[in-house]
Formats: C-alpha cells, structure tokens, sequence
C-alpha cells in the first residue's frame, strides 16, 4: 500500500485485498510494490487513442472516464465508495499497520526531535483523554512540552502546534504542504462523502470554486432580507417566551429555531410559510444526528478516528440511525432539486445557495482534446453532498456562536449596555426599521463582543492539516501523513497573549489592540485557501440575531444561569446544559 523505504523492505507484511485477507474483487489482480500489495484493475481495456496515464492507487477503482471513454487521473469518489472492505484498503492507518513502526510509535517524534508524552501500544495517548475536557488538556500539555509537541491519536501520529508564527506558515506560506484535512466526520453515507469539508485535492478545489461565490458580500446583500425575516420571527418567539416564563427560560430551542429557519430561507431558498412541518422536523433531526455521529461522545466515532480509521467502513454498518436520516434527507433534497431546476432556467435572478448549485460548472481536463478544459455541470450528488454539508457541518457553529452570546450579554450587563448603545445609535429608535449590512459593518463593538465571546468558548478550537510530503518548516520536521492540529484555544488562555485572559473584556479586539498581536493568534474561523467559505453568512445570521435582541430586550441571569457554561466538543465546542436567560421587554 506505500512505496516503502528499502530498509524496511523487509520488515513489510504482504497484504492484499479487504481487512480479512479474502483478496481483490472481481476483475482486480494484487500487484506487489515491494511493500504491501495492491488491487488494479484489469478488466478495463482504454479505447484507441487514449493517451497513457498513471494514477495514485486511490483511484484505481474510480478512474474518470471523459468524452470518449478514456480514462484519466481524476478519481471518480463515488465510483470509489463501493464497499466498506474496498474502502478500508486506502485508509493510512491500516498501511501503517503494514510496517514494523507501529510496534513502537514514538520512534518518528524521537528522531525528528519533537517532544511531547510518550504513548502506549496500539492506543497512542488517548487514555490520557479519557473523561477530561480535551481543549483543557491541550492548554496542559502546551505548558508542559511548549508550543509545539507530538502524541498519537491510536496509529496516528499527531503534532499540536500553538506557534502563530509557525501556524502561518503552515496555513499560508506552506499551503502545498499541507492542503489536506484528515478525516473528521468519519461516518459518512452517500453525498455525505463530498460535503466541502471531508474532501481534498483537486476535488475540494473544485467544489470550493464552485460554491466560494454565493458566500461573497454581493451575494449576502441580496439574502439580507430573508435573514431579516427569520430575526422579527427570532423576536416574536422571543416575546412569546417571555410571556410565558417571566422568571427565565432555556433560549437554546428558540435559538436553533432560528438558525435552521435562516439557513432554510437563505441556503435552501425555502419559502418557510408553506414548508411543511415534517420537512422542519427532517431537517432538525438530520442535523442533530450528522452532529451526534461526528462527537467524540459517540463510541463509534470516539474509536473510528482515534485508533483504527480503516474500521470506520464497519462502524458506518452501526450508524443506523445517521445512515437511515441520511437517506431520508437525501431523498427531500432530489425531490427539492427537480422542483427547483426548471426555475433555474427560467430565472436569471440566482440568489440562494441552491440555485447558484444548480447555475455552476466545475472544470475538468479532456485529455482526449489536448487536455483542453471542458466545463460541467455540478452533479445532483455534489450539489446535495454541499448542501449537506452545510446543514451537517454549518447550521451547528453558528449555532453554538449564538448560544454563547446570549450566554455573555446576560452575565456582563456593562457589556450588553455598551452593544445596546452601538445598535441604537446606527439603527435609531425605530426596532421595526431594515437593517443593511452597512449598518452591520458599523457595528464594531459588536465584533468585539462577538470576538471575546468566542475567546472564552472557542466554537472552533482550531484546525486541522494532514502533510502531504516530508518537509521542514520553521525548523521543525514534519512527516508525511503525519496530521496537525493548529490550535487556537491554548492561546486564547495564554496571558502573554491575552493579558489577564480570565476576564470578559470586548475592548482587547480593538483595532489599536489586535495591531499588538500576531495575526494568526486568533483565526476563530480557520485561515488560508481552506478558511470556512461559510463565515460571512453565518456571522451575519450570529449578528441579526443580536441586534434585534438588544433592541427588544434586557437580557438578564435567572436563577438558574450557569457560570461558566458546561460545554462539550460534538464535534464543535456547544453547550450541554441550558442556556437560562430571562428577558425584560424595554418598551416596559
């Protein structure tokens, strides 16, 4: 499975075939590389003049066919996924299981001079991170080992780095080196597999280009006034709330109402009064169980990950409940498209995400042409799999960002009164009056308090990169497969960074403040080519929310607010006890 170095030649096991050694699927032979062996297609004959190709051997189950039937380097995922053992063959956990190292896997941070704990046979150091708060235990480790160190996720070997200076160059400078992002929702089922975020390559640059120009300002301004719509519903629930627990209430299910609602209207292009209440039900459910499948909370994902990737094909078998939403979902959505592709057509007008799916080609290389570029259209699959992805993988930081900042106004009255001032002196004392997005971007000790919220409870506490290649960047050596985690978290707790970084302070996002600071100290968001496409929209969903809550209501602790909030990685940071306010109307 890996071309391995000749002095390990020897210590190689031969394998062939799926996990159970049962061998290569009809119409496949097992071809040896010196170090494990591999299954290639031998039933295909290319038509007459096809030009010669080599591909890596992920794709050699999936090759893309062009217009003449040739084959060429482009693999077809789809096509890959044709089983659970198939699929367990390309995974690098099961190829380093191949070689002698995984015996004693500390040896590759031992040589490269990389500290950090020393981990135990076959689980690497995941024992240490049993029953505790991960993120509390990264800050623990960091001032332990310094800013950068290794430990092994099972097989994996994993690298944890806090530098900003090294996290940019590793984001930015050394893009190339680390374009890839390990697997981090590993059950998966049909489009799920192409969601934005669980794809790499030349794949993930095209889908990127393909769905980066709906999230662009222009495109926002013309969905601002469905999010508008969604935020005076936001208030009325709101009130209604109020009305009825006049001591304090859980915001929680009010806020996430809100956040599938907007994201039905501006995404999905929804017309949310004739949408039925069983498609709002699909759409909670799926959502909650793309989340569940994904947490470490989830014994099947908690061990997929973590110590065997290459068993994630048998516990999808387990997912069943993921799986059997998955398909409801899917099935909505091919109903949806087909009643929406003929307006497409029609209307030159593409606003939503939906449509602009449904507008955009990708390009591929016809190798068969001079490998000129053809231009396609998005498939059904792409087109569900990225709207998947952003109910599975989007609705839910934002979400979480808006859980806390309810959260935050309610503990810091001096803060809220301060948000509260800013909004009603670019809006006015009309609350009834549209809100354009200059107004928005006016708004900057909104930022500041959306900022320092997300300091203190880091929806995204960082990224991660896989290393494509050998290389060494700011002195360190990095390996090939080798996955880092980039982390913000451990350095929005760090007081040579963030001075007394205990306290609720909104004004150290200050321009004259961020100035002092390394850029990439802070990346709430990611950063580089693979920085969230996402952002603007669902700041802006955060950010209508709030206006029109400080504009309506006082937000105040009940007796029974926590401080601070429980809170739990799933797979984003998000609160797991209520969110108890209790709302004042100030036109009382």
């Amino acid at each position: 499975f890996v071309t391995c170095r000749p002095e390990r030649r020897g210590s190689c096991l031969l394998l062939c075939g799926d996990f159970n050694g049962v061998g290569c699927p009809s119409g496949y032979s097992c071809q040896s590389n010196g170090c494990g062996s591999e299954c290639f297609n031998t039933s295909f004959v290319q038509p007459a003049g096809c030009a010669p190709f080599e591909c890596e051997s992920r794709c050699s189950l999936g090759y893309k066919r062009d217009s003449n039937g040739c084959q060429y380097c482009e693999c077809d995922y789809s096509a890959i996924q044709i089983s659970p053992a198939e699929d367990l063959r390309h995974h690098d956990d099961f190829r380093v299981a191949a070689s002698w190292d995984f015996c004693v896997p500390d040896i590759q941070f031992e040589r490269d001079g990389i500290p950090g704990p020393k981990p135990s046979f076959l689980f690497g150091n995941l024992k240490e991170f049993v029953g505790v708060d991960p993120l509390q235990k990264f800050v623990q480790l960091t001032k332990k080992y310094g800013k950068v160190f290794g430990y092994f996720e099972g097989l994996t070997p994993s690298v944890v780095v806090s530098d900003p200076v090294l996290i940019e160059q590793i984001l930015v400078k050394h893009f190339n080196s680390f374009d890839g992002r390990p697997i981090s929702y590993p059950l998966l089922h049909g489009p799920e597999t192409l969601w934005l975020q669980n794809i790499n390559g030349a794949v993930w640059k095209q889908q990127r280009d393909a769905l980066a120009p709906v999230f662009k300002a222009t495109s926002i301004a013309k969905i601002l006034p469905r999010i508008q719509t969604t935020a005076d519903s936001y208030v009325k629930n709101l009130e209604r709330a109020r009305k009825e627990h006049p001591h304090g209430f859980d915001i929680r299910d009010i806020n996430q109402q809100y956040s599938l609602d907007s994201f039905m209207s501006t995404v999905f292009d929804m017309d949310l009064d004739f949408l039925p209440s069983e498609d709002k039900t699909l759409f909670l459910q799926y959502m909650l169980a793309a989340h569940y499948s994904a947490s470490p909370e989830n014994p099947l994902c908690g061990l997929s990950p973590g110590v065997y990737p290459s068993l994630a094909p048998v516990f999808r078998l387990l997912d069943r409940p993921h799986k059997r939403l998955t398909e409801q979902f899917s099935r909505r959505l091919s109903d949806y498209i087909s009643t929406e592709t003929p307006k497409v057509f029609k209307s030159r007008d593409v606003s939503g995400l939906l449509h602009h799916l449904l507008s955009a080609h990708v390009t591929h290389h016809d190798l068969a042409k001079n490998n000129n570029s053809v231009h396609v259209p998005l498939t059904e699959d792409e087109v569900k799999g990225q709207m998947m992805g952003l109910v599975g993988g989007g609705v839910g930081t934002a979400l979480s960002a808006l859980h806390y900042c309810t959260h935050c106004l309610a503990l810091h009255q001096d803060v809220q009164r301060k948000v509260r001032e800013e909004v009603d002196e670019v809006c006015g004392g009309d609350f009834s009056q549209d809100i354009s997005l200059d107004d928005v971007y006016r708004m900057e000790y909104l930022d500041m308090f959306i900022n320092e919220t997300l300091r203190h409870y880091p929806v995204a506490p960082g990224v991660a990169r896989t290393c494509a290649e050998d290389c060494v960047v700011g002195g360190f050596q990095f390996r090939k497969g080798t996955v880092l985690r980039l982390l913000g978290s451990t350095q929005y707790m760090d007081p040579e960074i963030f001075p007394e970084p205990e306290a609720f302070r909104p004004e150290r996002f200050s321009k004259e403040e961020r100035e002092k600071r390394h850029a990439y100290s802070w990346f709430p968001f990611g950063s580089g080519p693979r920085m969230c496409v996402a952002r603007r929209l669902g700041l802006l969903q955060v950010k209508m929310a709030l206006v029109r809550l400080v504009q309506h209501f006082e937000v105040r602790t009940s007796d029974h607010t926590h401080d601070p909030l429980p809170s739990a990685l799933r797979p984003f940071l998000t609160p797991t006890a209520d969110v108890h306010v209790r709302l004042v109307s100030r036109d009382k």
